[in-house]
């Protein structure tokens, strides 16, 4: 079945938030737990996953229009986090969990976007798993932060 997801603003209608969508609703099915606003708010990035089209993250303009999407697997992933980078548009970490028997654990992949179309430039999948994921916030918006149960490490890309 397919899970609503709707969206409302809190403020008065003549007053606008920063990020806010009007108030829409739509049916997304497979919709995962971790939404992701674009550092500007022109753009809300919602992890999908369903047996026909596997794991895909959908890009949301703020009025609720569907804007692209980025495939991430044929396979069912649990997607349990996706960030932005802090400086752009073109680089977006999404940490997921492979779901079937013999998973690898959880890991991260960095996807980049060049002319509306996200390619794959990093998996990260230490033999820990991964336990969070940042952007380092000003000063270097292509520093990427991966804690897992062993270490923490950083990645200039």
């Amino acid at each position: 079945g397919a899970d609503p997801v709707a969206a409302s603003p809190v403020s008065q209608p003549t007053q606008r938030v920063r990020g806010e969508m009007p108030s829409v609703g739509a049916l997304f099915p497979g919709m995962g737990r971790s939404l992701a606003w674009l550092p500007d708010n022109s753009l809300l990035a919602v992890p999908l996953c369903t047996a026909l089209e596997g794991t895909r993250i959908q890009f949301l303009l703020p009025n609720g229009d569907q804007h692209g999407s980025c495939a991430l697997s044929t396979e069912a992933l649990e997607v349990l986090d996706v960030r932005w980078s802090s400086g752009n548009s073109v680089h977006l970490a999404v940490m997921a969990v492979l779901l079937r028997a013999g998973g690898s654990g959880v890991f991260a992949r960095l996807y980049c976007r060049s002319n509306y179309q996200w390619t794959l430039k990093l998996q990260l999948s230490p033999p820990s798993g991964l336990l969070a994921l940042c952007w380092q916030p000003r000063g270097h918006p292509l520093l990427l932060h991966a804690l897992s149960a062993s270490a923490l490490r950083s990645y200039h890309l």
